[in-house]
């Protein structure tokens, strides 16, 4: 629930509908990074990873950004960019535990 609010919360605070929607491009950016990642990784770094490489992905991003006509470079971009990709982690972490508390319940 909590991070149903925190997701509702950043989507009504992002005012730019673009920057909503990579707001939330890249939380999904983070759940196929960690998939990719995780088939090599088995522990928590596949998480520290992950989040490391979409931090890098959201600074490419604007860099690139800063060298287009009619773009800009925007730290703030950068902020919702990763913070998207940390709630992507949050979400793909509660929903392993979920599904590792459910194959205890019935081993």
């Amino acid at each position: 629930i909590a991070i149903s609010i925190l997701l509702g919360y950043f989507l009504i605070m992002i005012k730019i509908a673009e920057e909503k929607i990579h707001f939330l491009e890249y939380g999904f950016l983070s759940f196929l990074i960690f998939r990719a990642i995780s088939l090599d990784v088995k522990n928590k770094f596949a998480y520290l990873f992950t989040l490391l490489l979409v931090g890098v992905l959201g600074w490419i991003d604007e860099i690139i950004q800063y060298f287009l006509p009619n773009r800009y470079f925007n730290l703030r971009d950068i902020v919702f960019n990763f913070i998207g990709g940390v709630i992507g982690i949050l979400i793909i972490f509660i929903l392993q535990r979920e599904r590792k508390r459910n194959e205890g319940r019935t081993a």
